[in-house]
């Protein structure tokens, strides 16, 4: 019997756990806070600006800063000709999928995706109708690393 006791309370338990996560999974991107955040060589920041995303047909493109205290800034944008949930590759500079990375670690010059350093944009919801996007990032650009995510982007 207290075998038994244990075995539902487990399940009870498991049941509200997986309900609670499931409930940011049920809302629709446009019910959920837009935000953006982004690591460079291991140091993560939260975009200071609101994120823009720029949107014509297939074409895509996401911009997300952020100021630094003492001046200077972290600039990520991210291009890719898509209009479906799924994963992009990041190629080459004049590739219709690509990436560029511009801040302190790059000198204030801006580095781009190339041959031999790739990555990839991955959207998990997009609503084109509504303009709600959202997805992560991940590229080598002049070998500083930089990954990152968004959560309910909205076209500017």
């Amino acid at each position: 019997m207290r075998n038994l006791n244990i075995i539902i309370l487990c399940a009870l338990a498991t049941s509200l756990v997986m309900t609670a996560c499931k409930k940011n999974e049920d809302k629709d991107c446009l019910e959920l806070d837009t935000t953006a955040s982004f690591v460079v060589d291991g140091t993560a920041f939260t975009v200071t600006h609101t994120p823009v995303w720029t949107s014509s047909g297939i074409y895509q493109s996401l911009g997300f800063r952020h100021d630094l205290a003492g001046g200077g800034q972290h600039i990520v944008t991210v291009i890719f000709e898509g209009d479906t949930i799924g994963t992009y590759p990041l190629k080459g500079q004049l590739d219709p999928h690509r990436a560029m990375y511009m801040g302190p670690n790059s000198n204030n010059n801006p580095l781009f995706t190339g041959p031999g350093e790739t990555g990839t944009v991955t959207i998990t919801d997009m609503d084109l109708s509504n303009g709600c996007l959202t997805g992560t990032y991940s590229f080598t650009a002049n070998f500083v690393q930089v990954t990152g995510e968004f959560q309910s982007l909205r076209p500017q």
